[in-house]
């Protein structure tokens, strides 16, 4: 596998992690809720351990997009302002 490859495969499970996040996260109460009224307790349990660890994940991966977007916008506006860019 090329090196560019793998660096997209990452960059997708990272867009993916971020974009599940989006999504979850105004409906978080209400998922935990649903997911304790699950009959069994040890699958309500496992169940919201492995969504909570996919939940930070995908917390951590919209954290490092938006610095990312933000940092590459305010770099972007920089160098258009400047007169001095050829």
């Amino acid at each position: 596998m090329s090196a560019l490859r793998i660096f997209f495969e990452v960059l997708l499970i990272i867009v993916a992690l971020a974009l599940i996040y989006t999504i979850v996260e105004p409906f978080k109460a209400e998922l935990k809720t649903y997911i304790f009224s699950i009959g069994n307790e040890q699958a309500s349990e496992l169940l919201y351990m492995v969504g909570y660890i996919i939940y930070k994940l995908g917390y951590l991966s919209y954290m490092l997009l938006k610095t990312i977007a933000l940092y590459s916008y305010q770099a972007i506006q920089y160098l258009l302002s400047n007169p001095g860019f050829k």
